[in-house]
């Protein structure tokens, strides 16, 4: 990994002559000017190059840049080459290596994660600019065959774990998640959670960690975190506030039909980005986490129809969630509370995804 910190640490960069796009690891770069090449070398803008040079920790190589205009061309071997990266270059494609740890990959998988169509019906594993951190952050979107540009089509939004990427809850779902995307309707698109354990913004603790203090100053930050711890967590809610706009802008999305669910860091997400926006989704699903009911504020779900699911193996606790969730009910919240048996902490939600979406019909 190169930076301490974020979930998204990209290994290799591809590039591609006359493309508006590049990639990083698989998923594609929307490119401010296309790459061009002469005599053997590859070129980006300088405003392109900068923002790739934000992926490694070696800053000073933005002294490296030449001035003037945002269209002023930088050769990508003598910037990435300056900074001691390795480069491959097979047939039209250019590899560079970000991160010691990598390897090169087949110039037609490079291929494939620069030309894939924003867009088209399946997967798309895309990036955008995550503005407050100035770094690009993933997402990863599947469309389903019954998508229709001109229509209105319902938007159901998952959240990873702790540790995840936006391919987290495709993998630890065996796709199922997009089989029920298919057969409902849904666009799904996964987020990545911008900074270690942001909890999508959210700074109160599980529901039986330690860490809370009762003699917190505010209660929304009872484990007294420093301002740039805070600003950390919050990087997470501010990148899924990104990604839903550019969802809400790429893709003809019902209004009246968002969704959301996410697993462990991101049950506690799903929680809270609901609770911070009351309205805004018909349906949600938290699973495998709960905040410290002694401190969450949950009064922006009081009228938020819930699903929550837990595992009754959870590695972390069974009664926390059980606990929580009568809190919750406490507090007027219409939750329904799923306890898988021998559900654990990381699959509980896979064996009951035919409840999760038969709750969100």
């Amino acid at each position: 990994m190169t930076h301490e910190g974020y979930y998204f640490n990209p290994v290799i960069a591809g590039f591609l002559p006359d493309t508006a796009a590049a990639c990083l690891d698989h998923y594609q770069v929307e490119l401010l000017w296309p790459v061009e090449q002469s005599g053997g070398e590859y070129y980006l803008s300088a405003q392109d190059t900068e923002r790739f040079l934000t992926m490694l920790p070696q800053q000073k190589a933005m002294d490296a840049l030449p001035g003037g205009t945002d269209a002023e061309r930088c050769s990508i071997q003598a910037v990435f080459g300056a900074l001691g990266c390795r480069m491959e270059m097979t047939g039209d494609v250019l590899q560079v290596l970000l991160s010691q740890e990598g390897e090169f990959l087949p110039a037609e998988q490079v291929k494939q994660g620069i030309l894939q169509k924003k867009g088209a019906q399946g997967d798309y594993f895309g990036t955008y600019w995550h503005t407050p951190m100035e770094r690009y952050a993933p997402y990863r979107v599947y469309l389903p065959a019954s998508y229709r540009p001109e229509g209105k089509n319902r938007l159901l939004m998952c959240l990873h774990g702790g540790g995840g990427s936006p391919d987290t809850p495709f993998h630890n779902s065996q796709d199922q998640v997009k089989d029920y995307a298919e057969r409902d309707g849904y666009i799904l698109i996964a987020p990545d959670g911008s900074t270690n354990n942001s909890t999508y913004g959210c700074a109160v603790p599980p529901n039986g960690m330690l860490g809370a203090r009762s003699d917190a100053k505010d209660p929304a930050n009872p484990e007294n975190l420093s301002e740039e711890e805070l600003r950390s967590v919050q990087m997470g809610e501010l990148g899924l506030d990104q990604v839903l706009a550019l969802a809400r802008r790429d893709y003809a999305v019902d209004e009246a039909n968002l969704y959301l669910m996410g697993n462990s860091m991101g049950g506690m997400g799903t929680l809270y980005y609901a609770s911070r926006h009351p309205g805004l989704f018909r349906k949600i699903s938290p699973q495998g986490a709960i905040p410290d009911m002694q401190f969450f504020d949950c009064s922006g779900l009081r009228q938020q129809p819930t699903f929550f699911v837990g595992g009754d193996m959870d590695s972390h606790g069974v009664q926390y969630l059980r606990e929580g969730c009568r809190v919750l009910k406490e507090h007027d919240v219409p939750v329904i509370y799923r306890e898988v048996s021998g559900g654990t902490h990381s699959l509980a939600w896979v064996d009951v995804l035919d409840e999760i979406f038969e709750f969100f019909k």
